[in-house]
């Protein structure tokens, strides 16, 4: 196909390996079949994943797809990244690859121009009921919001943490 001919779509343009057989619509982005599966993890509403020998691509796909390549996409979604982080390779862990995926096209953290969002600043507490993972049972818990992190506590006293700190970067408190 004429799509491999272009300049960086020889390589998988996620983990470098030869010979690249898959295409992501949405990047214009050739794939290796496991860099492929990965894209299809993150769910046809990021990434809708085509065969370049199985599947036909009507005009206005593979003029996309010609037009970005792997070299202009990855120009665009790695505009960011930090020169000590490096790419998946080739025989890397699948739970890798598809972090790497995850965090370049759904968390969008070295997309161009992109910054990290900003902190809330508002806060916000009170009593929530949570329902138990294995049975149908109610938990009270106090939460407390702030600066973009929900705590979840025994009682209002904040004086002991029940879990993790949970981030909430982007969501807006309402108070």
């Amino acid at each position: 196909a004429a799509l491999r001919d272009i300049e960086g779509n020889q390589r998988c343009a996620e983990c470098n390996a030869a010979e690249p057989a898959w295409l992501s619509l949405d990047y214009g982005a050739l794939l290796c079949l496991r860099c492929a599966a990965a894209h299809r993890s993150l769910g046809a509403h990021i990434s809708k994943v085509r065969s370049l020998d199985l599947d036909a691509l009507d005009p206005h796909e593979y003029q996309w797809a010609a037009a970005l390549g792997n070299a202009k996409s990855n120009s665009i979604w790695e505009a960011a990244l930090p020169a000590d982080l490096a790419r998946p390779e080739p025989r890397c862990p699948d739970a890798i690859r598809r972090r790497w995926i995850r965090d370049k096209y759904d968390a969008q953290l070295w997309l161009g121009g992109s910054r990290p969002p900003p902190a809330l600043h508002r806060h916000a507490s009170g009593w929530l009921h949570v329902s138990g993972s294995l049975l149908p049972t109610w938990k009270r818990r106090f939460i407390a919001v702030s600066d973009g992190v929900l705590r979840q506590y025994a009682d209002e006293s904040l004086a002991s943490e029940r879990g993790p700190p949970l981030p909430l970067a982007g969501l807006d408190i309402e108070p």
